[in-house]
């Protein structure tokens, strides 16, 4: 069996390409983006709800959360697009056999960085009641609109984020490059990643790293538990 060419590309060539490709994904957050300018509103003030008193401390706050929440929402439903657009810059240094695995890897990744999104914000009110609990009696809690979206939309987001770590590992195994014995003896490894990760993605806080680096590590299991009965693909 003749052993199947890739095409290569110069540094110049993968440069152009991912410039195409960060334009494209911008140009589909900033439409998006418009659609979240008329939905950011409606997830504010779910986000709010569960605050108790939040103040604006600045005459623009209300307009400039607004925009965040816009580019927010526009990055979810923009989610299809970035994953279609991550996959294809690195599609070119894939076989055909594995190049098929481009539809399953979007509808998969899109509906599980929907599924953490939802996760986290799910779970976001009982960390913030969580947190509230170790206020004194004499600490009383109102939040910065700004900090406390800022901290809202960090949340969520990382854990939309986490949660692409299943197709990411199951694309690897599929198409050789790591595999269940790899995985499973550095298992270890994982919950000290798994800790790193939540630290970079969460806001700057113990518990909500915590509370990110649990699932991760129970995603990274799952993972596992359906790559040891996976057979990878043949390269050649």
């Amino acid at each position: 069996m003749e052993v199947e060419e890739r095409k290569e590309m110069t540094l110049f060539e993968h440069l152009d390409e991912l410039r195409t490709r960060i334009i494209i994904v911008i140009v589909s957050i900033a439409v998006c983006s418009g659609a979240g300018w008329f939905i950011g509103p409606f997830v504010l003030d779910f986000l709010i709800q569960h605050a108790g008193v939040v103040q604006a401390l600045s005459p623009v706050d209300p307009f400039m959360i607004r925009l965040k929440m816009s580019l927010m929402v526009g990055v979810m439903l923009a989610s299809p697009m970035i994953i279609l657009q991550i996959w294809l810059f690195v599609a070119p240094g894939l076989y055909a056999n594995e190049k098929r695995f481009t539809l399953p890897a979007v509808i998969f990744g899109t509906i599980l960085f929907f599924v953490g999104g939802t996760f986290g914000a799910f779970i976001l009110p009982f960390t913030l009641k969580f947190l509230g609990k170790f206020a004194t009696e004499y600490m009383k809690i109102e939040y910065s609109l700004t900090i406390f979206v800022s901290f809202c939309t960090t949340f969520i987001l990382a854990f939309a984020i986490v949660f692409e770590l299943p197709i990411v590992l199951i694309i690897l195994a599929k198409i050789g490059i790591v595999n269940y014995r790899m995985l499973a003896a550095n298992r270890k490894y994982a919950i000290m990643i798994g800790l790193i990760v939540g630290a970079i993605l969460t806001p700057a806080d113990v518990a909500s790293m915590l509370f990110l680096a649990g699932p991760l590590y129970c995603l990274f299991e799952i993972s596992l538990l359906i790559i040891r009965f996976m057979k990878p693909v043949e390269r050649a």
